[in-house]
């Protein structure tokens, strides 16, 4: 009874103060009869309120309006409340479970999600007219050109429009759909409230249908389970005498991969420290982006957090994207430099080359497409569940393809399977072109190669600026809304010729490296001098943003250009800086903090981390039942467990995909010894290197012994 009652007097203030639908005279009505009118409309006396009040009260609980074609919804609202008025149980679940005005909304909590499992959890209410449940619908209410509501009081944002979204939970009859719902509220609520339900918006406790693609993907799921238990079992059991290719999937050989600390001679033992770094500035960044779509109770914070020189750190975590081609092209020409170093008579199989990368990243990014073609589906629910996902899913069933190929960033933008891979493919756009700059390295005089190198880093700025200043594209981060940023995420984000300049950078440090194998001998003064202009170019490129962010910046086309296309390049110089100082035995303790051997396990993960981190958070935020209170604590404790099971999850994929996928390309691969010339094909060489070597998913995965 008193939930009934605080529902009915919530949506009444709210119907006479926010959305002006009762007219002044039922108002004055309502102001009269008080609180004993309540009662009695409780227990079914509608004597002292107009009829006319009682049905739009009675319409906001359940779609009863002669503007819905579906009489048995209708039939089953008005049974619904009868049984308010009756006191059955069932129904106060329901009504109990249906959102009612929040507290709040001047803030940003705009999201009134009600009791979703109290909802569904109604179910097999019998009638004359058939059963039904409860049913559990979230409604979008717009409101456009309201003073009150105005977002102007809320967001002062470009692109931000004059109009607010309410999001309401409703519970109403199983037999009703998205478009009787919207019908009911359309009869009641002002003229200037846009109301839209989706159907991916309405769930009950009905358990979906496993499709063909469902039974596909178990099928595959439990080959491999028995294949790492045949494997492992046979590895355990035959100690002696065992068949390489037989242990690929054992969870003990690999896991004893994994888990190695010492360095091998031949690797950059400070680059495990920033590849595992970098990945969680990535988490970390990931989950502020994300939590900034999560229902929460004060969702202002999240728009003014962008502008706050202390969220720099948090909000500029995409440059963590740029370190990661930075260590790929480093990698790239530095491993591939060594590899042939006294054999540039012999052929360089480019084929070989190129497949050697492709079996290496494929094998997980393809078991991420495979379930978010499928499983992921049946593995959680909730009021956003079905329309988060199904927009991933189908956007997977439509640019898979893309995905294997490597080619979605140009291909499908906007639309892309796994979005966050995106940086799979401009990693190997760039490998694909590596060739064309690697062999003329072996050729070439290094006066000229270095001037080559130059010309191209000059190249991908002049390009990025370009692309920026024609676009008019911001050169801020989760700013704003509107297509200057959807178009700027498609069309400059993810795009290979505004992201190499990194990649190239990494090159050349690879080149350097590589002609400076001795020890270089640098002043006292040169190395201060280089910590300190790393220091300022780190700075620089991370708080050249702040300006950017603020809500009074006034967009200039020539500022955002050449911040744009600057800070990548300023801070790749920057990491290479370390890494150049840390190879070189200038690195001091940043050195041994960055080569510590407990890096190097969870540095063989990162690849793995990388893809399915972010599913992992998506899941989190569509399985939400109610707003959350955000702020830097909640936030960074969830990113921590988000890194925690993000390893655990990656360390299940390294051991029964990436590594065993590995290993048999490496038995196989290896024995295929063709001659070319009279000559043993370099391919051989090439197929022996590890991560650390560069043939293979450089900026990610850990050695392939």
């Amino acid at each position: 009874m008193v939930v009934i009652k605080t529902f009915l007097m919530k949506f009444i203030i709210f119907s006479g103060i926010i959305n002006r639908t009762l007219s002044d005279e039922n108002i004055n009505v309502l102001e009269k009869t008080g609180h004993q009118s309540f009662l009695q409309l409780l227990i079914g006396s509608d004597e002292t309120i107009p009829k006319q009040l009682i049905g739009k009260i009675e319409e906001f609980i359940a779609p009863t309006s002669k503007n819905s074609t579906n009489d048995l919804c209708r039939n089953h609202s008005d049974i619904y409340i009868d049984g308010l008025r009756n006191g059955i149980p069932w129904a106060y679940r329901m009504l109990d479970s249906s959102a009612k005005l929040e507290a709040g909304i001047l803030v940003g909590n705009l999201f009134s999600i009600g009791n979703f499992d109290e909802c569904i959890g109604v179910t097999d209410v019998q009638t004359d007219l058939g059963p039904f449940s409860g049913k559990h619908c979230l409604a979008k209410l717009t409101w456009e050109n309201d003073t009150f509501m105005s977002t102007r009081r809320f967001i002062a944002l470009p692109g931000v429009q004059n109009s607010v979204t309410l999001q309401w939970g409703f519970c109403i009859p199983s037999t009703c759909r998205a478009e009787d719902l919207v019908a009911g509220l359309s009869a009641i609520l002002h003229h200037d409230v846009t109301i839209d339900v989706s159907e991916l918006n309405c769930h009950t406790n009905k358990e979906k249908e496993f499709r063909a693609i469902d039974w596909v993907t178990i099928a595959v799921f439990v080959f491999f389970g028995l294949i790492v238990v045949l494997s492992t079992s046979y590895d355990l059991l035959k100690k002696d005498s065992r068949r390489e290719i037989l242990i690929a999937f054992s969870l003990y050989t690999n896991g004893m991969k994994l888990l190695v600390t010492q360095p091998s001679a031949d690797t950059l033992p400070c680059l495990h420290g920033i590849r595992f770094l970098s990945i969680w500035w990535v988490v970390l960044g990931h989950r502020y982006m994300i939590s900034m779509d999560v229902p929460a109770i004060n969702q202002l914070i999240a728009y003014s957090y962008v502008k706050e020189w202390s969220s720099i750190l948090i909000v500029n975590s995409v440059l963590a994207v740029d370190t990661f081609l930075l260590l790929s092209g480093l990698l790239v020409t530095y491993v591939w430099l060594r590899n042939m170093e006294g054999h540039q008579e012999k052929c360089f199989n480019v084929p070989l080359f190129y497949l050697h990368r492709y079996i290496r990243l494929t094998p997980p990014l393809a078991v991420m497409v495979l379930l978010q073609l499928s499983l992921i589906d049946h593995l959680g629910t909730g009021p956003l569940w079905d329309k988060n996902n199904h927009l991933l899913t189908e956007m997977c069933m439509e640019n898979w393809w893309s995905a294997l190929l490597y080619v979605q960033n140009y291909v499908s933008g906007d639309r892309m399977c796994v979005a966050h891979s995106w940086y799979l493919s401009v990693d190997m756009q760039l490998f694909w072109i590596s060739p064309l700059i690697l062999w003329p390295m072996l050729k070439w005089p290094r006066k000229l190669n270095l001037l080559l190198l130059g010309a191209l880093v000059a190249g991908g700025i002049v390009c990025s600026f370009t692309v920026t200043y024609v676009n008019r594209f911001p050169a801020g981060v989760l700013a704003g809304v509107g297509p200057e940023w959807e178009d700027k995420n498609k069309y400059e984000y993810v795009t290979t010729h505004t992201r190499c300049t990194p990649w190239i950078i990494g090159l050349s440090l690879g080149y350097i490296l590589h002609n400076t194998k001795n020890k270089v001998r640098l002043t006292e003064l040169q190395v201060c001098g280089g910590w300190l202009l790393a220091a300022v170019g780190f700075l620089g490129a991370l708080y050249g943003l702040l300006p950017f962010q603020q809500p009074d910046y006034v967009y200039d086309a020539l500022e955002s250009s050449l911040y744009n296309c600057l800070h990548r390049a300023i801070w790749s110089v920057s990491v290479g800086w370390i890494i150049f100082a840390c190879v070189k035995g200038y690195g001091g303790p940043v050195n041994k903090i960055l080569s510590w051997g407990a890096f190097h396990p969870f540095s063989r993960l990162t690849y793995c981390i990388y893809l399915v981190h972010y599913p992992f958070m998506s899941y989190r935020q569509s399985t939400t039942r109610t707003p959350v209170y955000l702020n830097n604590i909640n936030t960074m404790s969830q990113s921590l467990s988000d890194m925690v099971f993000s390893i655990l999850l990656a360390a299940l994929m390294s051991l029964v995909f990436e590594i065993p996928a590995i290993t048999i390309k490496r038995i196989l691969l290896q024995k295929d010894k063709t001659q070319l010339n009279g000559k043993t094909d370099m391919s051989r060489v090439v197929s022996k290197r590890s991560i650390e070597e560069g043939t293979i998913n450089q900026e990610f995965k850990a050695q392939d012994r």
